[in-house]
């Protein structure tokens, strides 16, 4: 039976708590404010699988690590007890994420050659010459992470998050064509000639992206999901080419209004979902030819002003959520953000 157990923001008992499940298999520590769960004790939850770690949440040691040797999903923040010695015998480890794990070292992945999934925050010990070693990884993510600057060599990525990243080229990138899914949030330093070759790409997250242009997004035959916000070289202009594939679109503050921008809108007949933050493209006209879509979330924009949002309104479908706090509309799965866009963006 798969039980997670969240234990934050709440005093005291935290300890007395985890004695009572004995049989966890997944568990996620989130800041304890002062309440440290003991190290024994969460040494003694065998049975574990799935362990995620903030800061302030338990200390672990490789004492305690090599008695969760079940453990295939694994994620480490500001742990400094846990040495690249210790961390390199989990050898059933799918799943790793280092977050300011600074004394980890590239030696790391000599024995993780179950590895599929990484995500690396900055470390100064962890180079391009450590993930050589482990070419099977099939999602990383390097947010944050200008240290590493070569990964052509990972052909076998599907997913790959370079999010304030000022690392890695066009040159590595371009060469990694089956990719599937890309964040290049805030990252400036990838162009055009990176993307043009990743014909594959289904999700594709520019939120504050100032070099990817209108040319290369439309050039993604397969492309369903796409973020567009703060994208001062993409306009409307590039809706029309992904009419036939795009279902799921974040847009705003991209571009000016315009009667010829907000036709194009109108273009994305297979849209199934759309989330607004404060753009100018929304129309009557461009709402009622969305035939397709299902859910609308808006922040910002006055969708009260529209007549097709009213229409939809009393009809109740699609379904609209007006100016709903950003936490609520993760909740329902219905708007991915940066930091969640590998689980929601599929």
């Amino acid at each position: 039976q798969y039980i997670q157990e969240y234990m934050s923001y709440y005093k005291g008992t935290y300890n007395r708590v985890l004695r009572h499940f004995p049989g966890l298999q997944s568990l996620k520590l989130r800041t304890m404010h002062g309440h440290w769960i003991s190290r024994d004790l969460l040494a003694t939850q065998t049975a574990l699988t799935s362990l995620r770690m903030c800061e302030r949440s338990a200390q672990l040691d490789d004492d305690a690590l090599a008695r969760l040797s079940n453990l295939v999903d694994l994620s480490l923040k500001a742990q400094t007890s846990v040495t690249t010695h210790g961390l390199r015998r989990m050898t059933r480890l799918q799943s790793l994420a280092l977050k300011n794990c600074s004394h980890i070292s590239d030696s790391v992945f000599y024995g993780l050659t179950a590895l599929t999934s990484l995500v690396l925050r900055p470390s100064l010990l962890i180079t391009h010459n450590g993930l050589a070693r482990i070419t099977q990884l099939q999602r990383l993510s390097l947010q944050w992470n200008s240290t590493i600057t070569r990964i052509y060599y990972l052909r076998n990525l599907n997913t790959l998050s370079l999010a304030h990243c000022g690392g890695v080229g066009d040159d590595d990138l371009s060469q990694l064509t089956n990719l599937t899914r890309l964040d290049l949030t805030d990252n400036s330093r990838i162009t055009d000639r990176a993307l043009l070759p990743l014909t594959q790409l289904r999700v594709l997250w520019l939120l504050g992206n100032e070099s990817i242009t209108n040319e290369a997004v439309a050039r993604l035959p397969l492309l369903q999901t796409l973020c567009l916000v703060q994208n001062e070289k993409i306009n409307g202009a590039v809706f029309p080419r992904l009419s036939s594939t795009l279902q799921f679109l974040v847009l705003g503050y991209s571009g000016e209004r315009n009667a010829e921008s907000e036709s194009q809108l109108g273009s994305l007949t297979q849209l199934r979902q759309l989330v607004t933050m404060d753009t100018p493209f929304l129309s009557d006209a461009a709402l009622r030819r969305m035939t397709a879509l299902e859910t609308l979330i808006n922040y910002g924009a006055k969708l009260d002003e529209l007549i097709a949002c009213n229409e939809w309104i009393r009809v109740g479908r699609p379904t609209i959520v007006q100016k709903r706090a950003c936490y609520e509309a993760q909740k329902l799965r219905l708007c991915p953000t940066p930091k969640n866009w590998f689980t929601c963006a599929r």
